[in-house]
């Protein structure tokens, strides 16, 4: 399980004080918030469209760490 995918489902879901734990910075924290809306937001556009793919990606795989997590 990469420490980033869960980052990532983090920031997409704006679970800013878990993703604060994570990071162990508010400053980092929100700066992932803010790339993860960035890259949300231009999706469509041809530059994004690969990094838009693998953040996804990230995200499925931290869903799968946030369930982990649950159960333990």
């Amino acid at each position: 399980m990469s420490k980033m995918g869960y980052i990532a489902y983090l920031a997409e879901n704006n679970m800013r004080d878990e993703l604060i734990e994570e990071v162990g910075s508010t400053r980092m924290a929100d700066g992932f918030i803010q790339a993860s809306k960035q890259i949300e937001k231009n999706k469509e556009s041809k530059a994004y469209k690969v990094l838009y793919s693998l953040q996804q990606e990230n995200i499925k795989e931290g869903e799968k760490e946030n369930e982990r997590r649950k159960n333990i």
